[in-house]
């Protein structure tokens, strides 16, 4: 019975052989860059994310961050090797999907503004604003973003540690895809399913 339960585990992802940091050249929060995602492993939504090249699976990692609630790992659809982990922290439930801004700016900036200025002290790197409620802070190994979504009702935090090398991997294999399928840059060739080769 444990020798099942290990190899059921293990099909979920392999466990890192490294101690992984908050964002790093390997990973974060103990789930590393470059694994591929398992058979078990279950799809999920990823908030702002809209490509039919991309998919997000729900993970738990090994070293969770008690800031956050859920985590998401991105990979792109063909390799299947996990290039962004995503860290999602709820902050509440909107009364619509239709907020007013300025409420919606006082009860997610400061809520923002405090995680950007914890991860940029644990990280050592300045998480800067881009404009209101993004920050982002790029080094040569990992880009980290932090935002709020707002998906139906819902307003999440939304921090991403993203793999530089394998980002760009991941964003090439999908403009190949893309303009195999869109021969004159309007219609989707008939071998084609919403711009995903068959």
């Amino acid at each position: 019975m444990y020798l099942i339960r290990t190899i059921f585990v293990s099909l979920i992802i392999a466990a890192p052989t490294a101690v992984l940091a908050l964002c790093t050249a390997e990973g974060a929060y103990g789930i590393a860059f470059g694994q591929k995602v398992g058979f078990f492993a279950s799809r999920a939504h990823e908030p702002g994310m809209l490509s039919p090249y991309l998919t997000a699976y729900a993970m738990k990692p090994p070293q969770p961050d008690p800031r956050f609630d859920s985590y998401l790992v991105r990979v792109e659809n063909d390799a299947k090797v996990i290039y962004v982990v995503t860290a999602l922290q709820k902050l509440f439930t909107a009364e619509s999907s239709t907020m007013p801004g300025d409420e919606y700016r006082a009860r997610v900036y400061p809520v923002l503004e405090k995680i950007a200025a914890q991860i940029s002290q644990e990280q050592g790197v300045q998480l800067k604003t881009k404009y209101g409620g993004y920050y982002t802070a790029l080094t040569p190994d990992v880009s980290l973003e932090l935002s709020a979504e707002l998906e139906g009702t819902n307003v999440y935090a939304v921090f991403k540690c993203l793999s530089v090398r394998l980002n760009n991997d991941a964003s090439k294999a999908a403009i190949t895809k893309y303009l195999a399928c869109v021969g004159d840059g309007k219609t989707y060739k008939p071998e084609c399913s919403q711009g995903v080769p068959r």
